[in-house]
């Protein structure tokens, strides 16, 4: 048997009989080619069939049109197409069978595999006697969602949350589950990383796209920010109506450029009432036929922890409580014994100090896990809602945060704003596309001031023409070839605790940190809760990773 393809003839009558006469002298069954199982493949198989699939490169739909050609000298009878890279054997029903040709030209609709990403499609033909083609392949890249014009937005930002605490992050407590639904569902950026450690220059970065060294708002003060310049702006010249939902008082004057805005700052489940106002929102008869930017703002993980959450008394309860080992902390306005119920009280040893504060650490950590769980309830109402309306599935909807939380990684304990560890540093990022129901799982580094450019860039706006830091991550989620280099990872802190200007930079697999002339280089593989300062041992790369900074801060 001889195929051809691409217009080249592979002659196999003296090769075949060469063989034959090889496989006697080897008392081997008289056979051409190789026996792997019932399938025979040619000692002399053509190095390339002619297997296209035909479209973009990257597509949104996983049905796919795949045109197969192929030549042989007796006939083929049969074709198979899959994703698996080995043929079935000849007789197997799998086959499509044809009735037999000297040469095939077919084109055929192909099913992908559920998932995105690379789908590698193989092909093979047999002939009349059974014999069996090597293979060919072609891939076709499966990006997220189907493509909507001008979907829904909602972009969550839960004060305070750092990405190791949830379970999709591997966290061993039950902190989210809503937030794990969501993630099944959506791209999880695994190594998210915020542009400051504290809300009021990190919310300014999100809104504006830009490391916080290129704003104004990192000192704060009652100040609204540039008219015109936050990145929903554009979403309202695009027709959309957008609604700003925040619990922090520092966002105050943050989303000023808003159509509407609603704060909640004081009392008690401020998430909750902020999440029930969108939800009425959503009600509204004046909102139900609106294209919409839903911007909400969630604290409830936020300093001081609340110890009435029923979630506490579980995680008191639980093996990561039993194994951890307990750290003595100090504060004068920490959790006291008469804050909990007889339930916990009744789990726990009396507090450490006399006057009845507590100094265990792992009341604390079990006291931020609960606030968490107390945010992820309200995510589930609001993700609900928009499900109840038939919102969700087409809107793009993101989850994210605005920093994370010292626990006692480092000083000061659990607080945040004056340190650039990954503590603090580390947030979740999520994004649901439109038409998404399966999770993408994404490893890179990536900024939080990429999240509104990529929204952005999916409503079709010329992100590359604004004067912004961040970057669409539609690319990454894509598999495109992305110049990392390109999207430093820079986060920024100054004028805050210590008064003194901080910057740090993530770069293959390290990161660096810079207080004024104090330099600290961490191996994030090898020690990723930055204990270990390297800077001394490695003073090429921090050369290296200075000459980087530069290009894009200059320290005043």
């Amino acid at each position: 048997m001889c195929y051809k393809a691409l217009g080249i003839r592979i002659n196999s009558i003296l090769t075949i009989c060469f063989l034959h006469i090889i496989g006697l002298i080897f008392l081997n069954s008289c056979s051409v080619g190789h026996d792997f199982g019932n399938v025979q493949i040619d000692a002399a198989p053509p190095q390339d069939l002619s297997l296209t699939i035909n479209g973009e490169d990257s597509i949104d739909s996983r049905t796919v049109t795949v045109d197969l050609s192929a030549e042989d000298d007796t006939a083929i009878t049969g074709y198979y197409v899959s994703e698996e890279p080995q043929a079935p054997s000849p007789d197997d029903a799998r086959w499509a069978a044809i009735e037999p040709v000297g040469v095939l030209e077919i084109k055929i609709s192909h099913e992908l595999s559920e998932g995105y990403g690379e789908k590698t499609l193989y092909a093979f033909v047999r002939d009349s006697s059974n014999n069996v083609s090597s293979t060919v392949s072609s891939v076709k890249r499966v990006v997220v969602g189907s493509k909507t014009a001008n979907p829904n937005v909602v972009m969550i930002v839960v004060d305070t949350l750092r990405a190791d605490h949830l379970p999709a992050w591997g966290y061993a407590r039950d902190t989210a589950p809503n937030i794990a639904e969501f993630a099944g569902q959506s791209v999880v950026f695994k190594n998210a990383i915020a542009p400051a450690a504290w809300t009021y220059p990190s919310y300014a970065s999100m809104l504006l796209g830009k490391f916080a060294f290129n704003h104004e708002h990192n000192v704060y003060e009652k100040k609204r920010i540039e008219e015109g310049a936050a990145l929903p702006i554009h979403m309202k010249y695009k027709g959309y109506a957008t609604v700003s939902l925040q619990t922090n008082v520092l966002v105050e004057y943050l989303d000023a450029d808003f159509d509407e805005r609603f704060q909640i700052v004081d009392g008690s489940n401020l998430d909750q009432q902020i999440v029930q106002k969108a939800v009425k929102w959503l009600d509204a008869d004046a909102n139900k036929d609106r294209t919409f930017f839903m911007f909400v703002g969630l604290i409830s993980p936020h300093w001081d922890y609340d110890p009435g959450r029923s979630y506490l008394y579980d995680f008191v309860n639980d093996d990561v409580y039993a194994s951890s080992g307990n750290k003595v902390v100090s504060f004068s306005d920490g959790i006291a014994y008469t804050d909990l119920n007889s339930d916990v009280q009744a789990c726990i040893a009396e507090p450490l100090s006399i006057e009845g504060i507590y100094q265990d650490s792992r009341l604390y950590v079990a006291a931020y896990d609960s606030e968490i769980r107390f945010a992820d309830y309200s995510i589930g109402v609001l993700l609900e809602s928009l499900k109840a309306k038939g919102l969700y599935d087409d809107s793009l909807i993101i989850i994210t945060a605005d920093h994370g939380e010292n626990m006692t990684d480092h000083t000061n304990y659990f607080s945040h704003g004056d340190n650039l560890y990954n503590s603090l540093l580390h947030v979740p990022l999520l994004i649901k596309f439109p038409g998404q129901t399966e999770s993408l799982s994404v490893d890179e580094y990536v900024r939080t001031i990429d999240a509104l450019p990529t929204v952005l860039d999916y409503l079709n706006l010329d992100v590359d023409s604004l004067s912004i830091d961040g970057k669409s991550l539609i690319p990454v989620v894509n598999g495109q070839d992305v110049n990392f280099g390109g999207r430093p990872v820079i986060s920024y802190i100054a004028g805050s605790w210590d008064h003194s200007e901080k910057i740090s930079l993530i770069k293959d697999g390290y990161k660096l940190i810079k207080t004024g002339d104090e330099t600290e280089l961490f191996d994030l593989a090898l020690d990723p809760n930055e204990q270990r300062n390297i800077a001394g041992l490695d003073t090429d790369r921090v050369n290296s990773f200075n000459i980087q900074l530069n290009q894009y801060y200059s320290a005043q």
